[in-house]
């Protein structure tokens, strides 16, 4: 039901892409050209692209407070995309801002520098919340460094709360 009420905008980040046709298809009978149903529950549903699986998109709905927020993300890679939307006072859904930007600082250990590098941050789905992935960008274009702490943003009471932990290595 929540995914029939939400925009398709998403898809556009996907190389499958989705009509709203396909969309009805997927609702009505769990398959489309390009997609299928992988898992439905109350809260979560996963789409995986057909035939190969490469790719899924994720739907997860977040219940407390006073409206659900769902959120559309893109999985499978190394970069990823995500929507939120917040339930209106009529049932529609209307976008949601994405909670406060991550800080270098949360992924580096003390004393780390970047040097010329500059961060940017994704927030990508995950079962419990949204994840961060930080990407570092150089003169050169994109840089990999690898992080010391893993930051996420957990739904806890009807919001998202930012946990940092150490990495494991």
């Amino acid at each position: 039901e929540i995914f029939a009420r939400l925009p398709i905008t998403l898809f556009e980040n996907t190389p499958e892409g989705l009509s709203e046709e396909e969309k009805l298809r997927l609702i009505e009978q769990g398959a489309s050209d390009f997609w299928e149903v992988e898992r439905f529950d109350a809260d979560r549903l996963t789409l995986v692209s057909r035939p190969f699986g490469e790719t899924r998109v994720m739907l997860r709905v977040f219940r407390g407070g006073d409206r659900l927020l769902a959120a559309l993300g893109t999985s499978g890679g190394a970069m990823c995309a995500l929507e939120l939307w917040k339930e209106d006072a009529t049932g529609g859904f209307v976008p949601a801002a994405p909670p406060e930007d991550a800080d270098i600082a949360d992924f580096l250990a003390r004393g780390r520098r970047l040097g010329e590098l500059s961060p940017a941050f994704m927030l990508c789905l995950a079962d419990d919340g949204l994840e961060v992935r930080p990407l570092f960008w150089g003169p050169k274009g994109l840089v990999d460094v690898p992080v010391d702490r893993t930051v996420r943003y957990v739904w806890k009471d009807g919001s998202f709360e930012k946990r940092v932990a150490e990495k494991a290595r």
